[in-house]
């Protein structure tokens, strides 16, 4: 018969929304699906039940069933007499006590004093309680009994004015306490401990109490909490988990854990039952049975990136359910279910190979695929012949890319119908860097750009046309002082959006003209030369600058630069920004700022930085046709914003993701406002007209700038300015040799070598390198 049960349950958990390897493994929740934003800050589970606590809404997942249902959450409480008051009420965790589902609520009092510019704001905190979470007559969450008013005052942060609590990350409940992490006023990690019996309450500064700032902790056994010590080293991480009882100050190493370099645990859940251990590492779930290290293993695959605020959770059938801030996720902690088949892909915080982890998933349930940050050294992985990582995702401009790509360490893909379509129809700049000696062997995920813009409304106040905007670097110094002489006659103009003085000013834009330079040379074929007539003219334009005429103030003894947007889309009253919006989404098209364009030499093209990222295959792949299949997915699913980028076959519109919700609610807002105008006295009506015409000013100016992530113009736009693109591509400029070079450029930016010492510094190190060979 216990035979035939848990048959019935691997049937019950084999059919999730997405069909993981083993049995149970199931996405619960991701951001953007099913009312979910990424909000979650509390797992729990009583009797068979999980709850799951969002910022404004709460789920549950009944045992066996693959899908959340979701809750609204509602805490409303009754007006009261003063309209300039108004409290609310916030959720801030759920928790398991005494075999209850129960929330943590806060209250605060917002009061508003004056009118006009004279109008103050203030936040006072009014409590925080323990109620058991409770359900109403249409399913929604909210409170029921209060349980105890919890002592939190020690917790109030804030400047008098405006009060509110400490943050409550990673809660839980041990016996009677309930223990979350924080931090006070200085970012000072803190343990909080609060007896729910009285609500009474202790703070602990974690450095006191366990000697690090653990980032993951949970409860162990004999009142004891468990967390795990991480030093680092410049020979990789040594990590303990410790054991510590906080009312007596006493803590207790346990097992010192065997990790490879800087591997980085976290997620760390305890299962009593069997005196096992989880915690998460390079992308998979380990286990740890009595504390003793020779039984850790890999028991499941696990593509969080970090415990996010929530406390994971192993639930009483031995499930492992954790979230970051993007996803919810369950595995089975069996490791004999495994699949048999497993693929190691380096995700690199890639957005495109995330969704096609998903995707893939959901293809291939009997392939399990590893997401990590940390791999080996990738030339001497190479060199070794070594299968460990099956997918690899490199920046373009970085040594390891250049050395696979050039020593043709990279599978080919080309007889992928779904790859050759991609990167064929993507721009020539893409194509370079993906195809070696006409066959495929990369695919791109991920494409920024960077410039500098100006502002063409700007020049027109000035009597100035597109003439009239620089075309190369030295001319572009050269136009620096007598723009900022015009500039300085018109009221409430500068030369520079953002920039605090002159120090600023020359940093930047001499290092932006050093890199824009240092991407030419970059380019296959080109000279590996900085002692060139162009860079030297351009260098000694932009020496020829008085910087301390353009306005601007004198520069700190700290060195650096300062910027932040002085924000000139509406007056149009700065000439150059050190930043532009390269971007094919329409945002970018709202920027009063157009791309500056500049050349070395008036015949030569100007160019844009990129920076490409590219995932290929290991040509040692044991399991390269899964490999390959899942580049295939992450072509077929790459988002259409990044296609649009890469390709210019790609031409349709892309609407925002939250098109119909956003303009559902300013329908409804605009509705409910009319109503309210119809009831409305004669006294009144003025009032409600204009909240009417507000509302709709609201909607029209959504359906202007935020209704598409990429409209049919901000698409023309980046057509027009995607021919001068250039990816970035390494020079050999990293370890020794990228300190140096930087130290270089820092010395002639701050004046402290000439010219000729900086050409002839930085030639003299491109030279050694490419007799070392690269």
């Amino acid at each position: 018969m216990k035979k035939l049960f848990a048959l019935l349950l691997i049937l019950l958990f084999a059919l999730p929304a997405v069909a993981f390897a083993a049995p149970g493994d199931a996405l619960l929740l991701r951001q953007g699906m099913d009312g979910y934003y990424g909000d979650l800050r509390s797992i729990v589970e009583v009797d068979g039940t999980v709850y799951m606590l969002a910022y404004n809404a709460l789920f549950t997942l009944e045992g066996g069933e693959t899908e959340p249902v979701r809750h609204e959450l509602t805490l409303d409480i009754e007006a009261g007499e003063d309209e300039n008051i108004s409290v609310s009420r916030e959720a801030v965790a759920l928790v398991a006590y005494k075999n209850h589902p129960c929330l943590v609520v806060t209250e605060t009092a917002s009061e508003t004093e004056g009118e006009g510019e004279n109008m103050e704001f203030f936040s006072t905190v009014e409590g925080a309680w323990l109620y058991e979470l409770a359900f109403d007559g249409e399913s929604n969450a909210t409170t029921g009994e209060e349980i105890v008013e919890l002592d939190w005052y020690d917790l109030i942060q804030g400047d008098g004015d405006y009060e509110y609590f400490a943050q409550c990350d990673m809660p839980f409940v041990m016996e009677d306490t309930l223990y979350f992490s924080s931090y006070d006023d200085d970012i000072n990690r803190l343990l909080v401990a609060t007896d729910l019996e009285d609500g009474d309450t202790d703070v602990y500064y974690m450095n006191e109490l366990f000697g690090t700032e653990p980032d993951s902790l949970c409860a162990y056994k004999d009142g004891r909490l468990l967390y795990i010590s991480v030093k680092w080293g410049e020979d990789g991480n040594a990590v303990t988990l410790c054991a510590a009882d906080p009312a007596e100050g006493e803590t207790e190493e346990l097992a010192v854990l065997p990790v490879d370099g800087y591997a980085y645990p976290y997620g760390l859940a305890y299962r009593a039952e069997t005196d096992t251990v989880y915690f998460i590492m390079n992308g998979e779930l380990h286990a740890i049975t009595g504390m003793d290290v020779a039984t850790m293993q890999s028991v499941a695959e696990i593509p969080l990136n970090n415990a996010g605020a929530m406390q994971p959770i192993v639930t009483a059938d031995g499930f492992y359910i954790a979230g970051d801030y993007e996803v919810v996720v369950r595995r089975n902690t069996d490791p004999s279910l495994r699949a048999d088949i497993r693929l190691t892909v380096q995700d690199s915080y890639n957005t495109s190979i995330e969704n096609a982890y998903y995707a893939f998933g959901n293809a291939h349930g009997d392939v399990e695929v590893i997401m990590t940050q940390q791999v080996e050294d990738i030339v001497q992985a190479m060199m070794n012949r070594s299968s460990t990582v099956d997918v690899y995702c490199l920046n373009v401009d970085s040594s390891e890319y250049e050395a696979v790509f050039s020593r043709g360490y990279m599978a080919e893909l080309t007889e992928s119908e779904t790859i050759a379509s991609l990167v064929e129809s993507c721009y020539p700049f893409v194509q370079e860097v993906c195809t070696r000696d006409g066959e495929i062997v990369g695919v791109p995920v991920a494409i920024y750009m960077e410039g500098r813009g100006y502002d063409p409304a700007a020049f027109e106040r000035l009597g100035m046309t597109q003439d009239d905007v620089p075309t190369t670097w030295a001319e572009f110094f050269e136009s620096l002082v007598p723009l900022a002489q015009k500039a300085a006659e018109e009221p409430g103009m500068s030369l520079f959006d953002g920039l605090e003085d002159y120090g600023s000013a020359r940093y930047l834009y001499m290092g932006a003209m050093i890199q824009d330079y240092m991407t030419i040379i970059s380019q296959p074929g080109n000279e590996l030369a900085f002692d060139t007539a162009a860079f030297r003219e351009a260098l000694a334009a932009s020496e020829s600058v008085d910087w301390t005429a353009l306005g601007l103030d004198e520069p700190d003894e700290s060195g650096g630069y300062g910027w932040s947007s002085g924000g000139n889309d509406g007056e149009h009253n700065m000439l150059y920004s050190a930043y532009a919006d390269i971007t094919v989404e329409s945002y970018g098209g709202q920027s009063a700022y157009e791309p500056l364009l500049l050349s070395f030499a008036g015949d030569e093209e100007p160019h844009i930085n990129a920076s490409l990222t590219v995932a290929f295959v290991n040509p040692f792949s044991e399991n390269r046709a899964e490999a390959i299949a899942f580049l295939e997915t992450v072509a077929s699913e790459m988002d259409a914003v990044l296609k649009i980028q890469l390709s210019p076959e790609e031409n349709e519109p892309v609407r925002s993701p939250d098109y119909e919700a956003t303009l559902e609610n300013y329908d409804q807002m605009i509705a409910d406002a009319k109503e309210q105008l119809d009831q409305a006295d004669e006294q009144d009506k003025g009032a409600f007209e204009e909240l009417v015409a507000e509302y709709e000013g609201y909607r029209e100016n959504y359906l202007r700038d935020g209704a598409w992530r990429a409209s049919a113009e901000s698409i023309a736009r980046y057509r027009e300015i995607a021919p001068h693109i250039l990816i970035t591509r390494n020079l050999g400029m990293g370890g020794d040799n990228e300190f140096a070079f930087y130290e270089l450029q820092q010395q002639y930016i701050s004046g402290m070598i000439s010219a000729d010492e900086f050409i002839n510094g930085v030639d003299g190190k491109l030279q050694m390198m490419m007799m070392e060979g690269m």
